[in-house]
């Protein structure tokens, strides 16, 4: 099973990220088992965020599941990547924290 992972970036440092992204892996193999294969969509040398947008909805079209990391509403992405798994009906699991 392949995981798209959304989480807010804007405003967070590169060790606070990648530090929602372990705990979400986490959270997500308790929840999918082991062999979850994770999307590699977070790109720490990204600067445009609409390129980064555009590379990150192109990465979900291999999901078979999109998890949303907790603050995700406050991320105009993260909407985005919602919208787009609801109207395409990729599987969604809310992140609880």
């Amino acid at each position: 099973m392949k995981v798209f992972i959304s989480q807010p970036m804007t405003g967070k440092t590169k060790a606070s990220i990648q530090a929602d992204r372990n705990t979400a892996i986490e959270e997500i193999r308790k929840m999918l088992g082991k062999d979850c294969e994770f999307i590699e969509s977070y790109n720490p040398k990204a600067v445009d965020p609409l390129k980064e947008l555009g590379r990150c909805l192109t990465l979900m079209t291999e999901a078979d599941v999109v998890y949303l990391v907790p603050g995700w509403s406050s991320s105009f992405g993260c909407s985005v990547e919602r919208a787009c798994a609801l109207h395409y009906n990729i599987r969604i699991i809310n992140g609880e924290r």
